[in-house]
């Protein structure tokens, strides 16, 4: 009798993983494949925002300007440091952590404050901008 009641909380626990783990729909393999797809879409949202200003140069495109440029290339960042965020909480969310997890969670990290940095330049040059006018 020990051994079905075992493995009805054995059930119990594993379906209300998956119930937590359904939460993540864009996001399929539990809290593993939100860490996983998370980190690699923070490392890809820094990529996008790199290449955006390397080919939207205002120098070749008269009708941008180098502000509106900035402004369009936080949106890849803003998106990054969702995405790292939410790599930081699967990571914690995990119960059996591997070095593999840990190399994810670094990646998210890295490219995560990669991300943050580039706002925070953004908006100090907006800053500056206004100073000097003022």
């Amino acid at each position: 009798m020990t051994n079905a009641a075992g493995e009805r909380d054995k059930r119990t626990e594993a379906e209300s993983l998956t119930e937590e783990a359904k939460r993540f729909i864009l996001f399929r393999g539990g809290f593993e494949g939100v860490l996983i797809w998370s980190s690699l879409l923070t490392m890809l949202s820094f990529l996008v925002h790199v290449l955006f200003l390397i080919f939207a140069d205002p120098a070749q495109w008269p009708s941008l300007s180098k502000e509106s440029v900035y402004l369009t290339s936080a949106i890849p960042l803003s998106f990054g440091i969702i995405f790292a965020i939410l790599a930081v909480y699967a990571f914690i969310r995990l119960r059996n952590r591997s070095l593999l997890h840990i190399g994810f969670l670094l990646l998210a990290l890295s490219f995560g404050s990669l991300c943050l940095q580039g706002l925070l330049g953004i908006a100090m040059h907006h800053i500056n901008r206004e100073l000097e006018t003022w």
